[in-house]
């Protein structure tokens, strides 16, 4: 792992994590919205593969490695950086719409805003850093690009620490709502990544979820 402009990282509260390949419109709009609006002691890193021929050029930290799946690339930034009050994994493809977002979503548990689908799901969440070093990770293990706020959603709400803030708008520019597709869509949104990411969901629901579970909460009762 390379990491360019590490300095950003020092002395800061919530970690922000950014996985991004050949999308230079729809990242550099994401950058401008997160960093107009963020207002707390933000970090954000960009992944990007080492591959990949978009030139990433913003003051922020940037992770340059080999190609890996989603939930490496996640897992990976949580292990370098394992002491953070507060973790988020955003995508290029999020609009930050509400100012002081990141203050207002670093509370205790689970947090996250309105996506712009009223469907009060946390796709992007601010999570509790004691809760994540309890599981030892910050995206599923078992998976590779899908259903990581899945596993979010039911572990908060089923731990009864999920909060949902409706005046913090975040908002999800996703072709299922709407968004025009591209090639990235299509390499992780396809039928046979569904199928597979959803088996390890399920293995992970019947083989492990009730002791994650467990982990979140007596992490969330001693916060």
């Amino acid at each position: 792992m390379t990491l360019i402009n590490s300095n950003n990282l020092k002395d800061r509260d919530l970690l922000v994590i950014c996985p991004t390949r050949e999308r230079p419109e729809k990242l550099a709009r994401m950058y401008d919205s997160f960093v107009k609006t963020k207002f707390g002691r933000t970090s954000l890193i960009l992944c990007v593969d080492v591959d990949d021929a978009t030139e990433y050029d913003y003051n922020c930290t940037i992770s340059v490695e080999p190609h890996k799946n989603n939930t490496q690339i996640i897992n990976d930034i949580f292990y370098k950086f394992p002491d953070y009050k507060y973790y988020s994994v955003t995508n290029d493809d999020f609009i930050y719409k509400t100012m002081s977002w990141d203050t207002m979503l670093m509370q205790k548990g689970i947090n996250f805003g309105e996506d712009g689908t009223n469907r009060k799901f946390p796709v992007t969440s601010v999570i509790d850093g004691d809760i994540v070093r309890a599981l030892g990770w910050l995206q599923m293990p078992a998976l590779e690009y899908l259903y990581g706020d899945t596993v979010w959603s039911i572990l908060g709400y089923q731990a009864d620490c999920l909060k949902y803030n409706k005046d913090v708008i975040i908002e999800h520019d996703h072709f299922l709502f709407g968004a025009k597709s591209d090639n990235i869509y299509e390499k992780t949104n396809h039928k046979d990544q569904y199928t597979k990411d959803n088996n390890a969901f399920a293995n992970w629901l019947r083989d492990n979820f009730q002791n994650d579970l467990l982990k979140i909460k007596r992490a969330y009762d001693k916060t």
